[in-house]
C-alpha cells in the first residue's frame, strides 16, 4: 500500500479506543463536544461502540456500553474484547469534579451474536493508559489516576482467572506513564511515551532499547513486519503533530540503550554565601495582591512566632468559601478571597481577619464551571487586588469586577470576551489584576486581531488601549524597571512579551509555548534578566533583556515550574518546586546567573509558599502540610512541620498581621495565629 485509505465515517470520538481484528476495526466509546465552535465547552463521553467490516466497508453498531467511557484503552484476547480504565464526562455521570472515573472494566464476547457487555471490578481508577496483551496476560500500563497524579504503575490481569496483580513499574519520567502506547510483537512487549525511549518488558523489568527520532505521546505502536514497529500519530512535548516512524528493533537479548550523557551546564560561577539579616525590628505588613506586597512571594513581615506547639500554630478560626485556586488579599483587618459553589455561582467575600466573620459578599452567575476536566479544579483562580477603597477581581470565565472594598458595592464590571473581544484560554482565565497608577493591565487573549492585551482605567473601566495578538497565558502581568525604564511584562500563552505600559507597544518578544499554552508561573526579574519556566520542552530559562531584544543566558529542560513562581532567596537565587519531575519530591535552590542547582531537597511534598525578609520560608504542600524552614546556601533547615488542612492544596498561603491564611482547593480556609 502506497497511501492511507480513508474508511467510512463513524461518530466523532476523541479519546476512543480502536482495536484491529481479522475482519476489521472496532471503535469503543470516545468523547465529543456538544457545543458549537466558540461556545462554552460541553464535553460528553460516548456510550456507543461499532465495528468496521472490511468486507462491506461499513460500520455496524455493537451493543451500547453500560456507561459512558473515554480516555480508556482496549484489546481483543481470543474472542473477547476487553475495555480497561477511562472516565465518563457529561450527562448524568457528571460529578462535582467534572468526571466520573471508572473502577470497572468491560468484556464482550465477539463470538456470540447476542452477547452483552459484562462488568468486572478493576483495582484502580486510571485513564490515558496503554493496554496490550501477551498470551492470556493483559497489561494496563501507566496513565493518570483519579487523584490527578500521573502514574508509572503497571497492572496485570490474568484473563483465565480474572485476578489482578502488580507488574514492574515504568521508569520514572517527567510525564510518567501518561499517554503511553504499547504493542506485543514477535512474543515481546514494548511501550513508549513522551521521552521517545522504546521500552521492552524483560524479566529484570522495563529495559530501554532505542530512541525514536520523533518522541511522542498519545500515539500508537503497531507491528511493522519482521523486526520492526511503526509509531503512528501522537504529539510531541511542544504540541507538534508527528509523522509515522519505522522503528528497527534490536535483538531479543540486546544490551540496553546507553544513557545519554548529561548536557553541559553553564560554567559554574562563584556564588556568595547566603546570609540573611538578623535582629530586624518586628514589622507587620499588608498583603494587598497576588504574591504579596512586592508581587514576588516575599514579605517584610518579621518578628512573628516561629516556635509552634507539636500540632502546629493555634487555629483562630475556620471558614468555607467555595472551590477555587485563588489566594488572599489582606489589607488592615480585612481579608478578600473568592470561591465557587459548584452550581454556577462565584462569590467574592470580605472577611474579618480576627474572627473570620463575613463583612460582605458579592455573588454573580458564572455560565459554566469554566473547565469540566478534573485535572484542573473549577472555580476562580485569580487573587483579588486591593488599592485604597477599591478591590478588583477576575473570574475564570472572564468577568472583571471593581467593587467598593468597604461595602462590596459594584463600581463597574466588564467581560474579557464579551466586552473586549478576548479569547478565553483552555483552562479559563487565571491571572490576577495588576494595577499601577490607576491602570489595570490585562492578558485578554486573541479573540480578534489587535485585541490580545488591554489596559483599562482602573477606577472607571474605561478602555485606554488594546493591542497585540496571540493566546492568553495564565501568569499575572506586572511592571518592572528594565534598563531604568518601566516595562510591562506579560507571559502569554505563546511567548514572553515586553511592552510599553503607556500604549502597549511591543518592545521585545521571546517565543515559547507548551501544551494548552500553559505558561502559568509569573516570571521572576533579577536585575536586567527574567526567569521564565513551564513544564514543556523548554523547562526553565533565563533571558537577558536588552532594549529591543531578549537573549538566552541559560536553559535547563530538567527544571520546570507549573504555576508557582518560586521564592527569591537572596541575591541571584530562587527556591523552586520542580514540577518537571512527576510523582517525586523536588525542591531546589537555583543560581539564577549560572543555572546551577545549588542543592535539592526531597523531604517535603511539592506546593506553594512565601519567604520573609529574614529568610524564613513558609511552605504549604499540596497535601496540606505546613512547613517552616530557614533557607541556607547548603540546604533547607526544616524547623517546624504541622498538618493544617486536608485534601489538595494548590493555593498560596498568606502571612499578614501575624496571621497565616491557608486554603485548600475545596475552599476550606484556616487562619493560624503567629
Amino acid at each position: 500500500m502506497d497511501a492511507w485509505e480513508a474508511l467510512a465515517k463513524d461518530e466523532p470520538a476523541q479519546g476512543a479506543s480502536l482495536v484491529a481484528t481479522e475482519k476489521g476495526v472496532i471503535r469503543i466509546g470516545g468523547m465529543a463536544a456538544k457545543n458549537a465552535q466558540g461556545e462554552k465547552q460541553d464535553l460528553w463521553s460516548s456510550e456507543t461502540a461499532a465495528r468496521y467490516d472490511m468486507a462491506d466497508k461499513k460500520w455496524h453498531a455493537l451493543p451500547k456500553l453500560p456507561e459512558r467511557r473515554s480516555s480508556h484503552d482496549s484489546i481483543v484476547i481470543g474472542d473477547t474484547l476487553y475495555v480497561i480504565g477511562g472516565w465518563a464526562l457529561g450527562g448524568e455521570t457528571r460529578t462535582a469534579s467534572g468526571a466520573q472515573w471508572h473502577n470497572t472494566y468491560l468484556t464482550l464476547d465477539l463470538a456470540k451474536a447476542d452477547a452483552t457487555w459484562q462488568t468486572h471490578k478493576q483495582p484502580f481508577e486510571r485513564r490515558a493508559l496503554a493496554v496490550y496483551a501477551i498470551g492470556t496476560k493483559l497489561y494496563a500500563i501507566g496513565g493518570m489516576n483519579s487523584d490527578e497524579d500521573i502514574t508509572t504503575e503497571v497492572s496485570i490481569l490474568d484473563t483465565t482467572t480474572g485476578k489482578w496483580t502488580d507488574g514492574p513499574k515504568l521508569p520514572s519520567d517527567k510525564l510518567g506513564g501518561f499517554g503511553f502506547a504499547a504493542v506485543a510483537h514477535e512474543g515481546r512487549l514494548f511501550a513508549s511515551g513522551a521521552t521517545g525511549v522504546l521500552l521492552e518488558l524483560r524479566s529484570s523489568g522495563w529495559t530501554p532499547l532505542v530512541k525514536l527520532q520523533h518522541p511522542r505521546f498519545f500515539h500508537r505502536l503497531v507491528s511493522g513486519g519482521k523486526g520492526k514497529l511503526i509509531a503512528l500519530g501522537g504529539e510531541s512535548r511542544n504540541g507538534k503533530k508527528t509523522s509515522p516512524e519505522v522503528i528497527e528493533l534490536p535483538a531479543k537479548d540486546s544490551a540496553p540503550l546507553a544513557e545519554e550523557a548529561p548536557k553541559p551546564k553553564a560554567a559554574e560561577t562563584k556564588t556568595s554565601s547566603l546570609v540573611w539579616p538578623t535582629n530586624l525590628p518586628a514589622a507587620e505588613s499588608n498583603w494587598p495582591r497576588y504574591q504579596g506586597p512586592h508581587g514576588d512571594c516575599t514579605t517584610p513581615e518579621v518578628g512573628w512566632n516561629t516556635k509552634w506547639p507539636a500540632d502546629g500554630p493555634p487555629v483562630l478560626w475556620k471558614a468555607e468559601l467555595g472551590k477555587g485556586l485563588g489566594s488572599f488579599a489582606v489589607v488592615g483587618k480585612r481579608v478578600y478571597t473568592a470561591g465557587n459553589d459548584g452550581a454556577d455561582k462565584d462569590t467574592l467575600a470580605c472577611l474579618d481577619l480576627d474572627t473570620g466573620k463575613p463583612l460582605w459578599k458579592h455573588s454573580y452567575a458564572v455560565p459554566t464551571k469554566c473547565h469540566e476536566m478534573s485535572i484542573v479544579p473549577y472555580g476562580p483562580a485569580s487573587t483579588p487586588t486591593v488599592i485604597g477603597d477599591k478591590v478588583w477581581f477576575i473570574s475564570r470565565d472572564g468577568h472583571v469586577l471593581c467593587l467598593n472594598a468597604e461595602s462590596g458595592a459594584v463600581i463597574w464590571q466588564k467581560h474579557l470576551a464579551d466586552d473586549l473581544g478576548g479569547k478565553r484560554p483552555v483552562y479559563g482565565y487565571s491571572s490576577s489584576p495588576f494595577i499601577a497608577e490607576d491602570r489595570l493591565y490585562l492578558d485578554v487573549g486573541a479573540g480578534g486581531a489587535g485585541k490580545s492585551n488591554a489596559c483599562l482605567k482602573a477606577s472607571t473601566g474605561e478602555l485606554l488601549w488594546q493591542t497585540g495578538d496571540g493566546e492568553a497565558g495564565y501568569a499575572t502581568p506586572f511592571i518592572s524597571k528594565l534598563h531604568g525604564k518601566d516595562t510591562l511584562v506579560l507571559f502569554k500563552g505563546e511567548a514572553l512579551e515586553l511592552r510599553s505600559p503607556a500604549d502597549g507597544k511591543l518592545l521585545a518578544r521571546h517565543a515559547t509555548e507548551t501544551r494548552d499554552f500553559c505558561n502559568c508561573a509569573t516570571p521572576v526579574v533579577n536585575g536586567d534578566t527574567l526567569f521564565i519556566s513551564h513544564t514543556g520542552n523548554m523547562g526553565a530559562r533565563v533571558l537577558k533583556a536588552d532594549e529591543l531584544a531578549l537573549t538566552e543566558v541559560w536553559s535547563d529542560r530538567d527544571v520546570g515550574l507549573l504555576f508557582h513562581s518560586g521564592l527569591p532567596a537572596g541575591p541571584d537565587k530562587l527556591l523552586v518546586f520542580n514540577d518537571q519531575v512527576r510523582r517525586a519530591n523536588d525542591l531546589r535552590l537555583l543560581d539564577l546567573k549560572s543555572g546551577q542547582t545549588l542543592w535539592k531537597n526531597t523531604e517535603i511534598d511539592k506546593g506553594t509558599g512565601l519567604i520573609t525578609a529574614d529568610g524564613y520560608a513558609l511552605l504549604l504542600t499540596s497535601k496540606g502540610e505546613l512547613v517552616l524552614a530557614k533557607v541556607t546556601d547548603t540546604g533547607l533547615d526544616i524547623q517546624q512541620r504541622a498538618q493544617v488542612l486536608g485534601g489538595k492544596c494548590w493555593v498560596q498561603p498568606v502571612l499578614s498581621h501575624r496571621r497565616l491564611l491557608c486554603k485548600n482547593n475545596e475552599g476550606q480556609l484556616v487562619c493560624l495565629g503567629l
